[in-house]
């Protein structure tokens, strides 16, 4: 079993050329510095939450409408709500790979 570079810069206090190598051609295939990578956790935040719109239903309850004419907006920003929330979802889910790839880089 072989030691994470972690694990062998513990045991050694340094790295071996051919693990330096190695880290570096990481480091240049990917074309990200490591001291570039910003939080994932800051992108997060930027994603709508799943009520995001509520405050438009809200607003579409006090507006004086036909009863049709009130569903009928009802059920397009419900529909608006929706789609947004999976793209959203979507997001989160790349953004989770590319957290669990960055981890293997790291390492």
């Amino acid at each position: 079993m072989s030691l994470t570079n972690e694990e062998y810069f513990k045991l050694n206090g340094t790295l071996s050329n051919c693990r330096i190598e190695r880290l570096l051609d990481i480091e240049h295939k990917s074309h990200v510095s490591t001291d570039e990578i910003i939080s994932t956790g800051d992108i997060s935040a930027g994603f709508p939450v799943e009520d995001c719109l509520s405050e438009i239903f809200d607003m579409l309850r006090k507006v004086k409408l036909t009863k049709k004419d009130h569903q009928l907006l009802v059920d397009l920003v419900d529909e608006i709500q929706t789609q947004l929330w999976q793209s959203a979802e979507y997001g989160m889910s790349e953004l989770k790979q590319l957290e669990i790839e960055l981890d293997k880089v790291r390492k």
